[in-house]
C-alpha cells in the first residue's frame, strides 16, 4: 500500500473529525457543509465530476457526489457511500478531546472515527487515486458523502435519492459496517451486512392533572404515570424471530453445539441469551427481537408544579416483517391498561430491507476478501442499527455494508473487536492499522473487478492536501491560544488567514522549521508550495503582493477558483 495514500487518509480522517458535524436531530444541526466543502476542495483537479446538493429549507445540510464516468452506458454503476455527520457527545466521558482528531500511537481519536468517518475518508482517497491515474471503468463509479445519516438520512441520502437520482443511478452500493474478520478454529469469516431492521421512532404523550407539588397524595401526576410506562416498555418481551441470517451467524460462533442449537430454537432462545456474556447477549437479543428503548423525556414547567403532560421518545427497532400496524400492536400489548392514557405520535420510520447474496458484487467481494485472507468466507448478517442503504434498495439497488478490516481479538466478555477497536466512549480508530491499508486496497479492487479495467495512463504529480487558504475558505480564522500548528506558524502566527507582508515574511523565515502545536505535527507528506526567491525578497521589502492571489504560472489556490495548487 502506498504510504502517501495512508497518510492522506489519516490526515483527511482527522479533519473530518475536527469539522464537528454533530447531528442532534434538528434541521439546524449537523452543518455538513463544512465537510462537503473540504471534500470538494480535496477532490477537485482530479478529473472527477463533482456536484453538491442541499435540500430546501435546510441550509448547510449538503451532500457531495463525485463520479468517474464509465465508458459503457449499459454497464452497472457502483456507489461508495459514507456519511459525514456524527452523533452528539458528552466530553466529560472522554479521556481525550472528542473533536481533536489526535493521532496517538498510530490511532486517531475522535467522535465518528469508526462511525463512519474512517470509511468516508478512505473511499475519498481511493477514488481520487483512481481518477488521477486516468482510470476509466466500463461502468460508472460514484462516491457519495451524505449528510444526516445519524437522524435517518432524510436530508442526506434520502434527499439525493429522491430528488437527484439521476446523479447516482446506482445498481450496487457499498456503505458502512461489515468487513470485520473473525475466526472459528481454522475457519475465517468476514461479515457483510446485507440487511437491516426497520426503525420506528415514536413519541408517547402521557397526560395527567396539574396541581401543587406540596400536595402529591392522590394526585394524577403525569410523570409518575410516565415512569410506569417506561417500566412496562423495559419489561416487555416480544416473541423472538429466528431467520436464516441469524442461523448462519450462530453457526459461525465459537460456542458449544448445545448452545448453538438453543440459539436457533424459538422456544429456548430467550433463556439462552440471558446466559451469554453481556456484549454478545445485547447483540443476540437485538438481532432476534423487536426492541423498545425509551431514551428521552420532557416534563414539567416548575419544581413545585405537578406535570400534566409528559413526552417520552422511544427508539423502536422491529424485526423484518413487522409493519407500522404491528408497532402499535406491540405498544398496546406492552402498556396494557395504560395504553388508553397514552397518545402515540410517529416521529420517523424506515422499513426493514434485505439484499440478496447471489449477485456479481457478492462474488467480487468474495474474491477481494480471498486475496487478503485466503480461504475466508463471507458471512451475511442483519445489522440491528440502521444505515442509508434502504434508500437505494427502494430504487432496486443491491446494497451491502462492507469495509475490510484486520483480524479481531476475542475479549473475555465474548465481544468481537477489530484490532482498530470499537469506538466506545473514547472513540478511537487504528489509523495506521493494517486494516486501513487493506481497505484502501480493497476499494479499488472491488471497482476494478466489477468493471473491466482500462489503461490507467500516466500518473499526475502529487498535490498537497491542504494550505492556508483552504482553511480560510472553511471559515477557520484562529487557533487555540495554547499554540498554533506548524503550518499556521509558517503562515504568520495564530491567525491562519493573515495575508499581510509581515505574515509572508515570517512564513519565509520559518519555512521547513520543525514545529508542533496544539493540533499536532503537520504531516511531512502534506507540505505547502515553496516560496520563490523573488517572493521572499518582496516579503522582506514589505510588499503586500508577495503572496499571489492567483499566480498564473503556479496556479496558486484561491477561493475564487476553488482548486488545489499544482
Amino acid at each position: 500500500m502506498n504510504n502517501a495514500l495512508t497518510a492522506q487518509t489519516v490526515e483527511l480522517l482527522q479533519q473530518l473529525i475536527r469539522n464537528q458535524c454533530v447531528n442532534d436531530g434538528t434541521v439546524a444541526s449537523g452543518q455538513e457543509v463544512r465537510t462537503s466543502d473540504m471534500l470538494r476542495a480535496y477532490l477537485e483537479g482530479s478529473g472527477l465530476d463533482i456536484e453538491v446538493y442541499e435540500p430546501d429549507g435546510a441550509p448547510g445540510r449538503t451532500s457531495l457526489v463525485a463520479r468517474i464516468q464509465g465508458t459503457d452506458p449499459a454497464a452497472p454503476t457502483l456507489c461508495l457511500m459514507g456519511h459525514t455527520d456524527v452523533v452528539p457527545v458528552t466530553p466529560a466521558h472522554w479521556t481525550r478531546d472528542p473533536f481533536g482528531g489526535e493521532l496517538v500511537k498510530g490511532e486517531v481519536w475522535g467522535r465518528g472515527a469508526l462511525d463512519m468517518l474512517n470509511l468516508t475518508a478512505s473511499r475519498a482517497v481511493a477514488l481520487k487515486a483512481l481518477a488521477r491515474r486516468g482510470w476509466r471503468p466500463r461502468g460508472t463509479l460514484v462516491y457519495l458523502a451524505c449528510a444526516d445519516e445519524e437522524a435517518g438520512g432524510a436530508l442526506g441520502a434520502g434527499h439525493v435519492c429522491k430528488r437527484h437520482w439521476d446523479a447516482l443511478r446506482a445498481d450496487y452500493l457499498l456503505t458502512e459496517n461489515g468487513g470485520t474478520v473473525s475466526a472459528r478454529g481454522d475457519e475465517l469469516n468476514v461479515t457483510v451486512h446485507v440487511g437491516a431492521k426497520s426503525v420506528a421512532w415514536r413519541r408517547l404523550r402521557v397526560k395527567g392533572t396539574p396541581g401543587h407539588g406540596s400536595m402529591p397524595y392522590g394526585a394524577d401526576n403525569g410523570l409518575v404515570k410516565a415512569a410506569h410506562v417506561v417500566s412496562r416498555l423495559a419489561d416487555y418481551r416480544p416473541a423472538p424471530y429466528v431467520g436464516d441470517l441469524w442461523g448462519a451467524f450462530v453457526g459461525s460462533l465459537d460456542l458449544e453445539p448445545p448452545v448453538k442449537a438453543a440459539l436457533v430454537d424459538p422456544a429456548r432462545i430467550d433463556e439462552t441469551i440471558a446466559k451469554l456474556p453481556p456484549g454478545m447477549a445485547k447483540f443476540a437479543w437485538s438481532a432476534t427481537h423487536t426492541t423498545f428503548s425509551p431514551n428521552m423525556c420532557r416534563a414539567g414547567v416548575k419544581t413545585n408544579v405537578i406535570p400534566d403532560v409528559v413526552d417520552l421518545e422511544v427508539d423502536i427497532r422491529t424485526i423484518p416483517g413487522d409493519n407500522e400496524d404491528e408497532v402499535r400492536r406491540h405498544l398496546d400489548k406492552a402498556l396494557g391498561d395504560l395504553s388508553e392514557d397514552v397518545a402515540v405520535e410517529k416521529l420517523f420510520s424506515k422499513p426493514a430491507s434485505v439484499s440478496p447474496t447471489g449477485t456479481p458484487l457478492w462474488d467480487v467481494l468474495g474474491r477481494v476478501v480471498d486475496a487478503h485472507y485466503p480461504g475466508a468466507r463471507l458471512l451475511p448478517r442483519l445489522i440491528v442499527g440502521f444505515t442509508d442503504a434502504p434508500y437505494f434498495r427502494e430504487h432496486g439497488a443491491v446494497a451491502y455494508g462492507f469495509g475490510l478490516f484486520s483480524r479481531v481479538d476475542r475479549r473475555g466478555d465474548g465481544r468481537a473487536l477489530p484490532r482498530q477497536r470499537r469506538a466506545d466512549r473514547r472513540g478511537l480508530a487504528g489509523a495506521h492499522d493494517p486494516g486501513l491499508a487493506r481497505h484502501l486496497r480493497a476499494v479499488p479492487r472491488v471497482a476494478l473487478r466489477l468493471h473491466e479495467r482500462g489503461d490507467p495512463g500516466p500518473r499526475p504529480p502529487r498535490r498537497p492536501l491542504a494550505n492556508m487558504l483552504w482553511y480560510k475558505r472553511l471559515g477557520v480564522t484562529r487557533f487555540r491560544a495554547s499554540g498554533p500548528p506548524a503550518f499556521a506558524r509558517e503562515h504568520g502566527g495564530d491567525s491562519c488567514c493573515r495575508s499581510s507582508a509581515g505574515a509572508v515574511k515570517r512564513r519565509a523565515e520559518t519555512a521547513r522549521r520543525p514545529t508542533t502545536g496544539s493540533c499536532g505535527p503537520w504531516p511531512p507528506t502534506m507540505t505547502h508550495p515553496p516560496i520563490s526567491a523573488s517572493r521572499r525578497a518582496a516579503a522582506s521589502r514589505g510588499s503586500t503582493r508577495a503572496w499571489p492571489r492567483r499566480g498564473p504560472t503556479r496556479r496558486a489556490w484561491s477561493p475564487r477558483r476553488s482548486s488545489w495548487p499544482t
